[in-house]
């Protein structure tokens, strides 16, 4: 094991042994992009459960910028597809509105997604590249169903196609990757 690595499980177990719990452990996973090797983060990740599926948007703006929406919201993480969308989020870590894991998001960046949602509007032919792409991911929107997810990566959707002028294909990509239900890769 690393030194690095030792580092990051270190602090991991010495939060939750201390009882400092999420809000350590939290900050110190969370404090870039980084981070701890992909299997520490997941198995702390794997254990929360400020993202839940029942999370309205609503309930999501009244939360502090600074928590984070953290564990899967309708299934048990998988390793394998979280090692699978961290690995592919990295190609897209300069640009600031995607998350570098769906599973550890930090409400700050979900309030954005939020605003895009009810701020930008699709042109006609921009409402069609949306329309293919939600077609085209994995579970034919931006969210398994209803929820914050879906109404903040609608608006990252909105966003990537009228201010980025991103084609359906790639904007379908990023919503496979940031799709944090759990379960196995589809």
């Amino acid at each position: 094991m690393s030194a690095r690595s030792l580092r990051w499980t270190s602090a991991v177990v010495v939060a939750l042994l201390a009882g400092a719990g999420m809000f350590f452990a939290t900050r110190t996973l969370s404090a870039g992009r980084s981070g701890p090797p992909p299997s520490v983060k997941f198995a702390f990740l794997a254990r929360q459960t400020s993202n839940s599926c029942g999370l309205e948007p609503a309930a999501l703006v009244k939360m502090p910028d600074r928590m984070r929406l953290q564990g899967s919201c309708c299934f048990p993480m998988n390793l394998a597809a979280y090692d699978v969308q961290v690995h592919g989020l990295r190609t897209y870590r300069r640009f600031a509105e995607i998350p570098g894991d769906p599973y550890d998001v930090p409400v700050s960046l979900a309030k954005r997604l939020l605003s895009y949602d009810r701020t930008v509007h699709l042109s006609r032919r921009q409402m069609g590249t949306y329309r293919q792409a939600m077609a085209m991911s994995h579970t034919k929107g931006p969210c398994c169903c209803p929820c914050w997810r879906w109404n903040a990566f609608r608006g990252l959707s909105k966003h990537l196609i009228a201010d980025r002028g991103w084609r359906a294909t790639e904007v379908a990509r990023v919503i496979d990757l940031v799709e944090g239900c759990g379960g196995p890769a589809a």
